[in-house]
């Protein structure tokens, strides 16, 4: 078997993990334009939205005395390392995973500064056998209510389909979306907020979260 060894120093691209942003990137253009041009809808409600939240990592509503923030995002391509790890030493690391998987939308939500409220969950399956194996949804659902108790977030609820033909057959997709308040509104922080001396944190990497695997 022929094969080409990785070069540690080489730096890992989006397009080694299947990921091209000149064929995804057109789409969404297309529907950041399309979805600014239904802003308008919330004024019939009495609210406007933040407009310098719109590519932020949440998307910040105004709805008066606060600001109202919502995100959705996916763990990608990690469950395929608790699969493996399953393989190999007969453990479910989903309890892990699901931590991550809020954890990518929390993430995102309190880069705006919002204090996270509510968390639901979208558990898409390759087939109605993903959730056969009792080991793995039962390590999901504990490590998913753990991480909302680490958080200090209510689960409102979430979606579990079983898409056999769209979801690789033994897989599991994971998302999360979150909602929160911005109250009172003063710690908004999106891009038309951000200026010259702001202080720019950054935290070291504890390991592989999520996604570029």
């Amino acid at each position: 078997m022929n094969s080409t060894p990785l070069n540690p120093a080489a730096p890992l691209t989006y397009e080694q993990a299947g990921v091209n942003y000149d064929l995804i990137d057109p789409l969404k253009v297309a529907a950041q334009r399309a979805a600014a041009a239904t802003a308008g809808h919330l004024a019939t409600h009495g609210f406007t939205e933040v407009k310098a939240s719109r590519g932020e990592s949440a998307y910040v509503v105004d709805i008066g005395p606060f600001y109202l923030a919502s995100i959705v995002e996916c763990l990608g391509s990690k469950t395929l390392v608790a699969d493996d790890m399953q393989k190999l030493t007969g453990k479910s690391y989903y309890d892990t995973i699901a931590q991550d998987t809020i954890a990518m939308a929390i993430n995102d939500l309190i880069t705006v500064g919002a204090t996270p409220l509510v968390v639901q969950a979208y558990w898409a399956a390759g087939g109605s056998d993903w959730f056969g194996d009792a080991q793995r949804p039962q390590a999901l659902v504990a490590g998913w209510k753990r991480a909302c108790d680490v958080c200090s977030v209510a689960w409102g609820g979430g979606e579990t389909p079983a898409l056999a033909g769209i979801v690789e057959g033994g897989r599991i997709d994971l998302a999360a979306s979150c909602t929160g308040l911005i109250n009172p509104k003063e710690p908004l922080s999106v891009g038309d907020k951000l200026g010259a001396g702001d202080a720019v944190v950054v935290l070291a990497s504890s390991g592989i979260h999520a996604k570029g695997l």
